[in-house]
């Protein structure tokens, strides 16, 4: 007589079999997404430290043009100081080839600016030309979508509106006949 009845180790191998992959599951899950975590952390550490290396540099930029038409006026040679040096070998170490090719482009326009000669006008559209290149390309590197004529018209039609809806005053109306109850 053949039994079809299980032995009495199956159902606890089983259930100890389905527990182990359970745990396995488990882990693979909280390590994938542990991974996706310590990432975008560490995504979002260097993206800060990219934000203030590119700000430092853009602000030296603006700074050594002011000096540069100083020193245009004067009629002296512009140079390099340290801190110029120094900010835009710090944005070497951390940026991408698109923002390090705009770096160096904003510094050729304002090298430009130093060398022009006695009596004429400094090009500053150019230098703004070549901030916005920058300033673009680090957008781009760091994922910010930069703002639109568009959403900027919407913006500034938001804003109206809110003013305009603030600056009316919070009387109750009679419904009836749409003018203010005394």
């Amino acid at each position: 007589m053949i039994s079809t009845a299980s032995p009495w180790w199956g159902i606890p191998l089983l259930s100890g079999a389905l527990a182990f992959v359970g745990i396995l599951l488990a882990q693979s899950i909280t390590l994938h997404l542990e991974r996706r975590r310590l990432t975008r952390d560490d995504r979002q550490r260097w993206d800060t430290e990219r934000r203030r290396v590119y700000v430092a540099f853009l602000e030296t930029v603006w700074t050594e043009q002011r000096r540069s038409v100083k020193l245009h006026t004067s009629g002296k040679e512009l140079e390099w100081d340290s801190k110029t040096i120094h900010g835009f070998l710090e944005l070497s170490m951390l940026a991408s080839q698109p923002v390090e090719n705009a770096a160096l482009e904003l510094i050729e326009k304002l090298t430009q600016n130093g060398r022009t000669v006695q009596g004429a006008p400094v090009p500053i559209k150019e230098l703004t030309t070549a901030s916005k290149v920058f300033i673009r390309a680090v957008q781009l590197e760091i994922g910010i979508t930069p703002a639109t004529k568009n959403t900027v018209r919407m913006n500034l039609r938001w804003l109206r509106r809110r003013r305009r809806a603030r600056s009316v005053p919070d009387v109750p109306v009679n419904r009836g006949q749409q003018r203010p109850i005394a």
